[in-house]
């Protein structure tokens, strides 16, 4: 529950082990530093016990933020308008850490030929094609309130196999589109192999996708690869057999 007349601002982030920038996340000042970190995990993917957090004010002026209690507030903190907080992704085992998220390069692409393409129905082209048509999409646009990672969208369609920023977490695509309740611009609902998320795949009461209690999770379309990322077998091991 947020304070009367409380502040809102605007905070920007960025991330050790990707280029994109998340411009103006709004927050209000009565918000404690472990709410931010929460936002930031579902924003970047690393979670918040492997997070390094630096402060780097509209100034100029750069702050650690690590060691203070997590139960402070942003005014508390004196983190202002505009402010820039930067994390660090601190797990060896991310694929932030191991992989260039922005080298597509990484991931196994299924190729296909030209005249197959385009007889799918949904192919990044037609992707776009559709959008210009989509009133909801016009009036995102016409706010221009920042990044609408569309061009990460359309480069994903439902069924796709993907693998998580955190490195572990690997389900099915079951949505790629606009959430006004999550915010602008697109994002992509997911379907994990285990129960590893925060969401049955409704928002607000609005089902986006079908999926058991903590088996669904909603992410940038930056934040996940798709690929050949199967199903892990919790049974294989490498371990002898007594």
């Amino acid at each position: 529950m947020f304070l009367e007349n409380d502040q809102m601002i605007k905070i920007n982030s960025t991330h050790s082990h990707t280029k994109t920038v998340i411009a103006e996340i709004r927050f209000y000042k009565s918000q404690k530093l472990f709410e931010v970190k929460d936002v930031l995990y579902k924003r970047f993917g690393t979670l918040p016990e492997y997070m390094k957090l630096k402060l780097i004010r509209s100034n100029g002026g750069e702050q650690p933020l690590t060691n203070f209690d997590e139960e402070k507030t942003l005014k508390e903190l004196k983190i202002d308008d505009l402010d820039t907080i930067h994390v660090t992704d601190l797990n060896p085992n991310s694929v932030l850490v191991i992989n260039n998220f922005d080298d597509l390069s990484t991931v196994k692409k299924y190729e296909i030929s030209e005249e197959d393409y385009m007889k799918r129905q949904d192919n990044a082209r037609k992707f776009k094609q559709k959008l210009l048509s989509d009133p909801i999409y016009k009036a995102m646009v016409e706010s221009n309130q920042g990044p609408t990672y569309e061009e990460e969208a359309s480069q994903i369609k439902i069924g796709d196999r993907c693998l998580l920023g955190d490195g572990f977490r690997r389900g099915e695509v079951k949505f790629v589109g606009i959430i006004n309740e999550l915010g602008y611009g697109f994002w992509v609902g997911v379907k994990l192999d285990e129960p590893l998320g925060d969401s049955n795949g409704q928002i607000k009461g609005r089902i986006i996708f079908e999926c058991e209690n903590k088996f669904g999770v909603f992410l940038r379309p930056y934040n996940i690869k798709v690929g050949d990322f199967p199903p892990e077998d919790p049974f294989d091991s490498n371990e002898d057999e007594i």
